[in-house]
């Protein structure tokens, strides 16, 4: 069966522990669907653990599978400086990508990322 690639946009929310434990993640297929970030919504809240949910990271997934098989990779690449890296993995970005990032940046930004540490 042939694998197919495709990819996603996701929201990552982490504690405040020493381990920055990711504490919910959003999903979606594009920019425009999965909205800016959503920190704000877990002001004061804290984990089963007692830490603050302080930051929220953006990534792009690259996903490789088939119907048979499942989910096989997954490769992230995160925003930094409003950017995407040039690779997720070993593969380069598509340049839609790129794009979709900088127009939704300029016309939407990206909300409330928190504690960058």
């Amino acid at each position: 069966m042939r694998n197919e690639v495709d990819y996603e946009w996701v929201w990552e929310y982490s504690d405040s522990g020493e381990d920055k434990d990711i504490h919910d993640l959003a999903h979606g297929d594009t920019l425009a669907n999965l909205g800016p970030s959503n920190l704000d919504y877990y002001a004061k809240q804290r984990t089963v653990h007692g830490d603050l949910i302080v930051r929220a990271e953006l990534a792009l997934t690259r996903n490789v599978g088939n119907d048979l098989d499942g989910l096989l990779e997954k490769d992230y690449a995160y925003v930094k400086n409003n950017e995407l890296p040039e690779f997720v993995g070993d593969f380069k970005v598509p340049q839609k990508f790129h794009n979709e990032l900088k127009t939704f940046v300029q016309n939407v930004g990206l909300g409330n990322l928190g504690n960058k540490n």
